[in-house]
């Protein structure tokens, strides 16, 4: 999408307050964490106490406007990033994030 049809989104968006945003969760398809969960299940890892995940990414700011840095917009890196790993504990089977720093 450009700015444009961006902001025309964001425009039908408030004009229709009753439609839903979505995001696709696609970590979870990754191969590498089906066999987690599989893994997981069957207590070959054991006993997760703990999740600490840390994402290191380069900076989301750029010289052109982006929607990805803009509060207004939903955007941030934990709507673009934190989402996608939340909704990855809770498919793994760890239940609902208890605390994000």
């Amino acid at each position: 999408l450009n700015q444009t049809e961006s902001l025309r989104m964001v425009r039908a968006a408030a004009y229709y307050p009753s439609l839903l945003a979505m995001l696709a969760f696609s970590l979870r398809f990754l191969p590498n964490m089906s066999l987690l969960k599989k893994l997981l299940k069957e207590n070959y890892i054991g006993q997760v106490t703990l999740c600490d995940i840390r994402i290191l990414c380069g900076s989301m700011l750029d010289n052109n406007y982006s929607w990805l840095c803009d509060p207004s917009m939903g955007g941030g890196a934990l709507s673009l990033l934190g989402s996608n790993i939340i909704d990855l504990l809770s498919y793994l089977g760890f239940g609902r994030a208890v605390r994000v720093h």
